[in-house]
């Protein structure tokens, strides 16, 4: 503050001017880091309207393309695939040990056929690279997106184990 307060040094005087209607050309300017001194971003004059945020749109998928989860039969990967379904999704595979068990009268099943999507059920284990081979083939089409949706609990009886835990939270 000494050298400033004698002249010593001074602010740098580069000063790089964006529109406030342009904003996002000053982010990336500032982004690549090699700017120096200060980014002005300026209101448009009075009367004159910034515009607004563009409006995204819906995710629309491709309905010749399979979407294929491993998994995916729990409450979690089966919202997430009604979801898929709803925004065009029209081959929908799940991979897991039950998934063979899934019949084509299940109310699951059906809903997906009331909205045109068929469901392609594949009994087997991702960790094993014939099983994944088979649900890739039963696609019949291009898998455009793959889901890891599996997941194992296991119950524990044993109540010294349980207590250890509930300890080791306190």
């Amino acid at each position: 503050m000494e050298f400033y307060t004698l002249g010593l040094i001074k602010p740098s005087a580069a000063i790089t001017n964006f529109s406030a209607s342009h904003i996002t050309e000053p982010f990336r300017y500032m982004q690549k880091s090699q700017h120096i001194g200060k980014i002005v971003v300026s209101m448009p004059d009075a009367g004159e309207e910034l515009p607004l945020e563009t409006v995204r749109e819906d995710l629309v998928l491709r309905s010749d393309r399979a979407y294929l989860f491993v998994g995916g039969l729990g409450g979690l990967g089966r919202s997430i695939a009604t979801w898929l379904v709803e925004r065009g999704a029209k081959h929908v595979i799940f991979m897991s040990r039950s998934a063979g068990n899934l019949l084509d009268d299940d109310p699951f099943v059906k809903e997906f056929a009331a909205h045109g999507c068929r469901t392609t059920r594949v009994s087997g284990d991702v960790s094993k690279y014939e099983d994944v081979v088979s649900a890739i083939q039963a696609a019949g089409e291009p898998i455009a997106g793959v889901f890891q949706a599996s997941m194992v609990l296991r119950v524990s009886t044993n109540t010294s184990h349980i207590s250890s835990l509930a300890n080791a939270w306190r």
